[in-house]
């Protein structure tokens, strides 16, 4: 059934993929397997509805120049990444020292991103923002870097023996929340900020991650979640897990299958 639904998506949504080269180029954002991602979004993978989201993504990438600004930095030449002037090297340089990301791909374990988001500085990015060295365009082009980076790997996993048709591997996220506090959730970021880069998130990724452990999780945890759960949907919430410090260092992200300890 899925098999036929996945047919139907993409019968109404191929013509208006970009040019054959850009797609050839560019299989894991355009291919079935990122169509399967938006069908598999809601329980009941409508196809209607998930050609709509699918058509508001190609949309999107189309008016951001997602494939003219990031694509040349997913190509391996020399070990360099080829920056764009919209998001340039010293600009990416400085918001990878602000919001470290580490994405993995291990044979055993998958994909698996590593976020250090208790040192994440939030308020160096509004800093910059105010003082014209950042601005929020630069901050989500980041983010779409990483993204992308992602589902490449995504991917490149996911056909490494073949696939089958209908698989689709997802990446484990492991978030350091040691130093986690509602100073990074100012109002400024919150609002300015936080909102859309969610709302990006998952209209444009969805079905990019099966779990989400929270490591070592500070007091404040619970607070900081409120906060950001107000803008992420029911099934993300639903992927993410607590665990305890008392899981010792590396807790999940050594074993993506071990069970994890729930703080209720």
């Amino acid at each position: 059934a899925e098999k036929g639904k996945l047919a139907e998506l993409a019968a109404k949504v191929t013509p208006y993929l970009p040019r054959s080269d850009v797609v050839e180029a560019r299989p894991d954002a355009y291919s079935e397997l990122r169509m399967l991602r938006f069908l598999r979004k809601d329980k009941d993978r409508d196809p209607e509805s998930a050609a709509k989201r699918f058509l508001a993504y190609l949309d999107w990438r189309s008016s951001q120049g997602v494939d003219q600004i990031i694509g040349p930095m997913l190509v391996e030449s020399s070990g360099e990444l080829q920056f764009h002037r919209e998001l340039p090297k010293a600009v990416f340089l400085r918001l990878s020292e602000i919001f470290a990301v580490e994405v993995n791909t291990s044979p055993r374990g998958g994909v698996t991103v590593e976020l250090a988001v208790g040192e994440w500085d939030t308020s160096a990015l509004i800093e910059g923002i105010k003082g014209g060295s950042l601005t929020k365009r630069h901050f989500l082009l980041y983010w779409v870097y990483q993204y992308e980076l992602i589902h490449r790997s995504l991917y490149n996993y996911t056909k490494k023996d073949g696939g089958d048709e209908l698989s689709i591997e997802r990446a484990v996220l492991n978030g350091d929340m040691r130093n986690v506090s509602m100073k990074q959730l100012s109002k400024a970021f919150v609002q300015d900020v936080l909102k859309d880069w969610l709302k990006m998130t998952q209209d444009h990724y969805p079905e990019t991650v099966k779990v989400i452990y929270f490591n070592k999780p500070p007091k404040v945890i619970r607070a900081v979640w409120a906060v950001v759960a107000r803008f992420v949907s029911k099934s993300t919430q639903e992927k993410v897990v607590m665990v305890s410090a008392k899981r010792g260092p590396g807790g999940p992200a050594a074993d993506p299958e071990a069970e994890p300890v729930r703080i209720e």
